[in-house]
């Protein structure tokens, strides 16, 4: 790793005085293509760099083996609790749940999702940044071509499911207290800011300016409250 990031310096330097003498010389046919070649070797050493080329974390997870609470959410056998934690040799299963402030993600069946503010959740998953309290949840709509359908259905439902999904599929959810991922409005702010980065790109037709952002996630949170 560390010849390589050498390799890669070395190659950049070259590039720079090359252009530096470009400024100087007269440009020919023939300086052309060795300037080209440095920049094309130069992108080539940088593609090897490519985030895919580094090995992924072997975070380790647990399967529920027993229902069982955790961040205040009840978990059917089958779950799949996967933490911060990796693993260094050997199986990344473990044998036993781990610590709760270590959780990463929590995945549940698929034929037991957990149904969070009514909506069927697959997944949920922690904001990779620790700094940050909060998490994403990620509902199981079913396969590519049910899932419009059944979308619609849930916003037919009641006005809180119709804001949920008229701002992002995927719902960022800011919390005071990291021991409670449950659908608890005291706990937690719905939505991010106001701001087209936390909306779908398909509902950006719903918002023309910041104000509207603002006044959607106001109903929005205040919808959460309503829902038995």
């Amino acid at each position: 790793m560390k010849k390589n990031i050498f390799i890669l310096k070395v190659y950049a330097e070259i590039v720079k005085k090359e252009v530096i003498k470009f400024n100087f010389l007269v440009f020919k046919g023939a300086k052309m293509k060795k300037y080209l070649f440095l920049i094309f070797l130069l992108f080539t050493v940088l593609s090897s760099f490519s985030y895919s080329n580094y090995p992924r974390p072997n975070y380790k997870y647990y399967i529920v083996k027993e229902p069982m609470v955790v961040k205040n959410l009840e978990l059917p056998i089958g779950t799949r609790i996967v933490y911060f934690n990796t693993s260094l040799f050997g199986d990344s299963e473990s044998s036993r749940p781990l610590k709760e402030k270590n959780i990463y993600q929590i995945f549940f069946p698929d034929d037991k999702p957990l149904i969070w503010g009514g909506v069927p959740v697959s997944l949920i998953e922690r904001f990779f940044n620790r700094d940050m309290k909060g998490f994403t949840v990620y509902p199981e709509l079913g396969n590519s071509l049910e899932s419009d359908e059944n979308k619609r259905k849930l916003m037919e439902k009641n006005e809180f499911l119709k804001l949920w999904f008229m701002w992002a599929k995927n719902m960022d959810v800011h919390i005071k207290d990291e021991k409670d991922w449950s659908f608890n409005p005291d706990n937690m702010v719905l939505g991010g800011e106001a701001d087209s980065r936390y909306i779908d790109y398909g509902n950006l037709e719903y918002f023309n300016g910041k104000d509207s952002m603002e006044e959607h996630l106001r109903k929005l949170n205040e919808a959460a409250r309503n829902v038995k």
